[in-house]
């Protein structure tokens, strides 16, 4: 889908005088490259059985590419299991918000900060009674 309408899409996105930061269609193009062979790769060797392969080369990103962002996911889990996260039990919490707020909610860094302390409170007092301390 991005490769068929990216140009189009720009192309009216610059009619519309709402062009698109330059880091997003660099991000977009990174993407429209990411694990192809004919936009570069790396030839490697196993060092056991000594078989030849090659590793095409990733655009590295971190909005568009699911490999990569799936890639960069695992990398900083494992990161934080291995040296961050003390060897304790962890409970982990989920939130969310309706989704008629998310949109609401994207340019309003202010209001997810204040909606961040409100979850954090309410967690603490539930953990606080679930625990039998006092709030």
């Amino acid at each position: 889908m991005v490769s068929e309408n990216l140009e189009r899409w720009l192309a009216w996105r610059e009619a519309a005088e709402r062009l698109v930061p330059g880091y997003v269609e660099d991000e977009l193009r990174g993407y429209l490259e990411c694990g192809l062979l004919c936009f570069g790769f790396a030839h490697a060797v196993c060092m056991t059985c000594r078989t030849g392969f090659v590793v095409a080369f990733s655009c590295k990103g971190r909005g568009v590419c699911p490999s990569c962002n799936g890639r960069h996911m695992a990398q900083t889990a494992a990161h934080l299991a291995d040296h961050v996260i003390p060897p304790v039990p962890v409970r982990q919490w989920v939130i969310s918000v309706p989704k008629r707020l998310r949109g609401f909610l994207a340019d309003r860094p202010r209001a997810v900060a204040v909606l961040t302390k409100i979850f954090l409170t309410e967690i603490e007092l539930l953990l606080l009674a679930a625990s039998g301390g006092a709030p």
